[in-house]
């Protein structure tokens, strides 16, 4: 078993990653679909360059308090 998966008594039990600093908004403007990556897992610097120059997607950073 992962050391992110407890079991206890019969049940699995699963623990998220915690989520990243980046954010980007795919479709809908302000109210559409948020991706947030887990933690370690962000683009680069050259990787979020390229999604917004190909696709328009903007990447941002938003700590979460």
């Amino acid at each position: 078993m992962s050391e992110r998966a407890v079991s206890f008594a019969g049940h699995i039990f699963l623990a998220n990653p915690p989520p990243s600093d980046w954010e980007c908004r795919l479709i809908g403007g302000p109210h559409g679909v948020v991706f947030r990556p887990a933690k370690g897992c962000e683009p680069n610097a050259f990787h979020r360059l390229m999604q917004r120059l190909a696709f328009g997607i903007k990447w941002r950073r938003n700590p979460i308090s």
